[in-house]
């Protein structure tokens, strides 16, 4: 194997049984996000939220990645082994930029901004109802 490389193994989720055998070991991170492809975004024609598949569209509101944390590597089996935990649902910001759009970026865990400049503008009403544009706070 190439210095600096290793194998990973992933058990459990989507990535169950994929072997990686050429992991840079600068990427053995604790806890590893993995997008599952699967998003959630708003129709305005038809003033809906679509689940959709693939790259993420310009009007996402949400995506799913599944998470999965490194175990303690068994010094014998000379790979290291990622076990699913969980499936996290990632959600946009929803405040406004300067030039009017919505943010583009995801929020913070737990919050509905993805900074501190945009905390002031953020509009937590588009979370439970994100074509609902009634009273938004655009800075």
């Amino acid at each position: 194997m190439s210095k600096g490389k290793t194998t990973v193994v992933f058990k459990g989720g989507r990535l169950d049984g994929h072997l990686d055998d050429d992991f840079d070991t600068r990427g053995l991170i604790d806890v590893i996000h993995s997008p599952t492809g699967m998003f959630y975004s708003v129709d305005k024609s038809s003033d809906t939220v679509q689940i959709c598949k693939g790259k993420l569209s310009s009007n996402w509101i949400a995506y799913l990645v599944e998470t999965y944390k490194k175990q303690l590597r068994v010094s014998n089996s000379g790979h290291f082994v990622y076990l699913f935990k969980k499936e996290l649902l990632i959600e946009r910001c929803t405040a406004f930029t300067l030039k009017g759009t919505r943010c583009s970026r995801e929020s913070l865990s737990g919050k509905s901004y993805c900074n501190k400049t945009h905390k002031k503008w953020a509009n937590s009403q588009l979370l439970d109802n994100p074509n609902d544009y009634t009273g938004i706070i655009k800075p």
